[in-house]
């Protein structure tokens, strides 16, 4: 489950319904045409688009995209800003894509909001959505939080231009979101597909044709929107560190760190270290030295007696900590107090204003022992079907 805060909260049921409001592709088209150095691509779009509805003490609205609405509720008790009226689609392409416009017409006419962002987005205090290697994002959207012309059915079209470096056909990927704007900080919550990582976001080739073609978006209309999901736009709650999670691409091992020195070199990718990156994930938890006393230490461990491969360990005082010193000398201890963090109760349940941290075991695929550690229940399921074994709620954490 997602970190709640703040009481937004999504609960987002798909619907196979073409009646519902929101944003709702009714057809897609492309064309291509050569340039000399660079081909321009134009997209065609026709979405029906209706705005959020205030009632119930909720933000009620629907996210419709590709045949797909998505009904969502948005608690009040912020102050934020919802803007849902292009969902807004987010475009992940290469990165050596430029030139980037759109425009609309419908029942307001006027130039699309088309923002290019190379780094990840906040999806809310504790994840972020990062683009794959070699990409970056093109968030399309209206204008300001609503359009000219109010509901209705609306003609989008935008153009972009990519060098003759870029493979043919050119292959994006899509994802439609909502936008919660909260304190100045704008969130970008996924809601079709329903998943934080793009790598799980399947791919969408362009036609190489040089007249309107209709697009073949069947990989997208597979896939499920989100359902009972809870977002984090609060941000870290005061007294506590963020401890952030890298991946090795060469071994597929997870790491999590809250030291400022780890964080410098990791993200520094010098030697050793080039294979790590950010995952985009990372949770709050307890500085040792103002931690609350009803809190436990984390130790870590690390052993590099799997030939070409190592592997950190994470256990916590009173539980595994202690056993791991005495029972597996191969296991070298590297902190004592790596961060603090509360228990969960004999049911595995965390206390109110608490998150549950999940850990997932590889069961020593690849020759190698390695433990995830994760808030996020579609982040959990992903390694199950990926092979993982759920160990369960190893930790409670501030929200």
């Amino acid at each position: 489950m997602h970190i709640v805060s703040h009481g937004l909260r999504v609960l987002l049921v798909a619907i196979f319904s073409l009646s519902l409001s929101g944003c709702l592709l009714q057809f897609a088209q492309h064309y291509q045409v050569d340039t000399g150095s660079s081909t321009t691509h134009l997209v065609d779009i026709d979405a029906q688009v209706h705005p959020c509805s205030f009632a119930n003490s909720f933000f009620d609205c629907a996210f419709g995209y590709l045949g797909f609405s998505i009904h969502a509720r948005f608690s009040p008790g912020i102050t934020s800003t919802l803007i849902n009226w292009l969902d807004p689609i987010i475009l992940q392409v290469p990165a050596g894509v430029t030139d980037v416009t759109g425009s609309f017409t419908g029942p307001g006419i006027g130039n699309l909001s088309i923002t290019t962002v190379t780094g990840p987005l906040q999806v809310d205090a504790t994840q972020q959505l990062v683009p794959d290697p070699g990409s970056k994002f093109l968030i399309i959207d209206f204008p300001g939080s609503v359009p000219s012309g109010g509901a209705g059915l609306y003609h989008f079209q935008f153009n972009f231009k990519a060098p003759n470096s870029i493979p043919s056909p050119l292959s994006v990927k899509v994802m439609a979101a909502a936008k919660v704007t909260v304190s100045g900080q704008s969130y970008y919550l996924p809601l079709l597909p329903c998943t934080t990582n793009m790598a799980n976001v399947p791919t969408v080739t362009f036609p190489t044709a040089n007249m309107f073609t209709p697009i073949n978006v069947t990989s997208l209309q597979t896939q499920s929107g989100c359902n009972d999901v809870t977002y984090n736009v609060g941000g870290a709650a005061a007294g506590t560190v963020s401890v952030i999670e890298y991946r090795n691409s060469d071994f597929d091992h997870y790491f999590m760190t809250p030291n400022p020195t780890d964080i410098q070199l990791l993200d520094s990718k010098t030697p050793p270290f080039q294979a790590w990156s950010r995952t985009g994930r990372s949770f709050n938890a307890y500085p040792n030295a103002t931690a609350p006393a009803a809190s436990v230490a984390v130790c870590r461990f690390f052993n590099s007696n799997f030939g070409s491969k190592s592997s950190h360990f994470f256990a916590l005082h009173g539980f595994g900590c202690e056993d791991t010193i005495n029972f597996f000398p191969d296991w070298t201890l590297e902190y004592d107090k790596y961060f603090n963090t509360l228990l969960p109760d004999v049911n595995s349940a965390c206390a109110g204003g608490t998150v549950p941290l999940y850990r997932l075991y590889n069961q020593g695929m690849g020759g190698a022992p390695n433990h995830r550690f994760v808030t996020s229940l579609i982040d959990k399921q992903d390694m199950i079907n990926q092979g993982w074994v759920d160990e369960g709620v190893r930790m409670c954490l501030p929200s």
